[in-house]
């Protein structure tokens, strides 16, 4: 008697594991069949996983296993940051593609543990790399990402500022609260898009960014602080607005950066609304050059009401880094630093360089 149940539950399972694998492989020939019409430029389903490399920042821990996923495996990112800075996983894809102009990388996602960040790379044959960034659930519940082309991915570091034949896809978990975690991924599909008919605002040529989306910006964020970016009504059609958390507000600061080709020789004012809500915070305003100068200006006690502020380059104070001088300007930074710590956003719209 019990050796027909143990044999009935076996064969259950087995039939389990089986409608489980003929359900993946029906899904991928589906996809396959439809790429044509659905423009799937790369997809990836971790029926295996030995080509994903794990890559670590000293002191930390990383491993990978193949896991259930959300649709008959997945890829498992055991982690443990400790006080540290980074993990990585990534793979190769042979032959490099040339990505179209305009695409969207879907995922889905599942994570638990310690709050950290995921970043999503693209690096490109001649070492572009190209990446967007967010702040990892951790509730343990599947969740579809999709990240754009044209407004969420930026050109970080590397070769040139040109996304050419992508060579390597990958993710990096790095550090908010440091610690251990899980993340796992499944169902990776890079697919074209039509690219958006954009209806060509008559704006200023003194206009460096007029927040109609968050294309190129990028964030960073002292430990234990976080940072998230969203576009919502502005000033002039849409702003960004800069949701942060400071904590206990203890040497706590986040950042928001972007590359610019600035050029001081006709214009030298700088511009932009701003307003703010939540607890009483710090904004600065800072502009980097290609050696590392930083140079900037703070501003305090501002309200919930858009207001104007306007800053020459003659009046920016040499802060830190490279050889105390403005030469050669490349970024333009936001970062909000603490006062009172704790949650608020800025608003920010309508970025000029003005005579």
């Amino acid at each position: 008697m019990k050796k027909n149940i143990i044999t009935i539950m076996m064969m259950c399972l087995l039939t389990s594991v089986l409608l489980a694998q003929q359900k993946k492989q029906t899904e991928v020939k589906s996809k396959q069949e439809s790429a044509t019409a659905t423009s799937i430029v790369y997809s990836e389903n971790f029926d295996t996983i030995t080509a994903w490399k794990t890559y670590k920042a000293e002191g930390c821990e990383v491993k990978t296993s193949k896991s259930q996923g959300k649709d008959g495996s997945g890829l498992k990112i055991d982690y443990d940051l400790g006080d540290k800075d980074w993990v990585a996983v990534e793979k190769e894809i042979k032959p490099a593609k040339k990505f179209p102009e305009s695409f969207v990388i879907k995922y889905s996602l599942k994570a638990t543990g310690e709050e950290n960040y995921l970043e999503t790379k693209l690096v490109d044959k001649d070492g572009s790399v190209y990446g967007y960034k967010f702040l990892l659930p951790t509730d343990n519940k599947w969740q579809n990402v999709e990240i754009t082309s044209e407004q969420d991915l930026s050109y970080w570091w590397g070769g040139n500022e040109n996304l050419d034949e992508v060579a390597r896809i990958g993710f990096a978990i790095s550090k908010n609260n440091g610690g251990k975690g899980v993340v796992e991924i499944d169902n990776i599909e890079i697919v074209e898009v039509p690219k958006k008919s954009q209806t060509i605002k008559k704006s200023s040529p003194d206009v460096l960014d007029d927040f109609e989306d968050r294309k190129g910006w990028i964030i960073f964020t002292a430990e234990g602080a976080k940072l998230n970016l969203k576009i919502v009504p502005g000033k002039d059609g849409n702003a960004l607005q800069a949701q942060y958390d400071l904590a206990d507000g203890e040497g706590k600061w986040v950042c928001l950066q972007k590359r610019f080709k600035l050029d001081f020789s006709k214009n030298k004012i700088f511009r932009f609304w701003v307003k703010a809500e939540g607890e009483n915070n710090r904004l600065e305003f800072k502009v980097v050059d290609k050696d590392g100068s930083v140079f900037g200006q703070r501003y305090e006690d501002l309200e919930n009401k858009w207001q104007e502020i306007t800053v020459s380059v003659d009046e920016l104070e040499y802060w830190w880094g490279g050889d105390e001088q403005l030469s050669q300007p490349e970024k333009i930074e936001f970062a909000i630093s603490s006062i009172d710590g704790g949650k608020g956003s800025i608003y920010i719209d309508q970025l000029r360089l003005t005579k």
